[in-house]
């Protein structure tokens, strides 16, 4: 099940420009792409009804954007957007996300800090898992670029593919805010209670808050209640207004200038939230998927990538991959 009914197969660079300017020209277009996708998962008898009820409140969300859209394309002089555009070379489906992987989120994640503690010390959850993501470690982020160019380079280097997501302006959260932060502190939960606290968010979301004591000093479910508690010993003024539903959908992060170096030029990242599976994480990230641009003949398009500066070594990062470069060229 997808939101892209066909791959747009491309083998050169002025293909991905019409490409993207066939998707860019009109924004009702990736609208309409939103609403087709979550029209169609609400709708499918095959999944719970709490997945249903998920896809049936995102899509009321995707027919709210439909009609703020229309500005000019993405090409014209005067082009005025409500949304970005980020590309992705790679498997969008986090590793650690995957079965066999998630019951072991926790224990790579606590492991990697104790071991690493000088590395990371000083870090925002948030960098944390970025700094743990560039260099190697499975974490539940999805790397994005700005930049098709880059991605394009990286496709033809890997599998081929680039997946393209739209994200409305109001859907990109900086990588020190609140919603960042709040799935940035997942991995420090076990399964179980991961679990327990997806049950509460799906059980929560048509209140759109999660119960609390009367006088609201603390959360009747006890995983909400500790990640509202771990939330605060990086921001101690925190309100206690979380939305379940926040939790639930994956969120699309632009880094804050200070976070380390990042393999992607224009990065960004989806942080996925809470899902019961594996196959429900997939079909969320899926559903964001506007198009797919396959690689038709990566070796033209990687000729023509070198024409444009964008090679093996300009798109190294850090000394290591520098020297790989040259060991593979002189």
């Amino acid at each position: 099940m997808s939101a892209v009914k066909d791959r747009i197969k491309i083998s050169d660079i002025s293909g991905l420009i019409k490409a993207l300017k066939a998707l860019s020209e009109n924004e009702t277009g990736i609208a309409d792409a939103y609403i087709e996708a979550y029209r169609e998962l609400s709708g499918n008898t095959e999944l719970s009804d709490r997945e249903r009820d998920y896809y049936s409140a995102m899509l009321e969300k995707k027919l709210a954007f439909a009609q703020t859209v229309g500005a000019p394309g993405l090409f014209s002089d005067d082009a005025v957007r409500s949304y970005r555009l980020f590309f992705c070379p790679t498997e969008i489906m986090p590793d650690i996300l995957t079965y066999g992987m998630q019951a072991k989120e926790d224990r790579i994640y606590r492991n990697i800090s104790v071991e690493c503690a000088a590395q990371l010390r000083g870090l925002s959850y948030f960098d944390k898992l970025v700094a743990m993501q560039q260099n190697g470690c499975p974490v539940r982020l999805t790397e994005l670029t700005s930049d098709p160019l880059s991605a394009l380079y990286y496709a033809c280097k890997n599998n081929g593919e680039v997946s393209v997501f739209a994200v409305p302006e109001d859907e990109c959260a900086a990588g020190g805010g609140d919603r960042a932060l709040m799935l940035s502190c997942l991995p420090g939960f076990d399964l179980t209670a991961k679990r327990w606290l997806y049950e509460a968010a799906v059980n929560s979301m048509p209140a759109g808050r999660f119960q609390q004591l009367k006088g609201g000093s603390r959360y009747l479910d006890e995983t909400a209640e500790e990640l509202y508690r771990r939330v605060t010993t990086e921001k101690p003024f925190f309100k206690r207004d979380i939305d379940p539903f926040d939790l639930l959908k994956p969120l699309f992060v632009i880094p804050d200038r200070t976070t380390e170096r990042l393999a992607l030029r224009g990065s960004a990242f989806i942080l996925s939230g809470l899902s019961a599976d594996a196959d429900e994480a997939a079909r969320k990230l899926i559903a964001e998927r506007v198009s797919v641009i396959r690689t038709d003949d990566p070796e033209n398009l990687l000729y023509e990538l070198s024409l444009l500066g964008i090679n093996g070594l300009s798109m190294s990062n850090g000394i290591s991959q520098v020297s790989d470069y040259f060991k593979s060229t002189l």
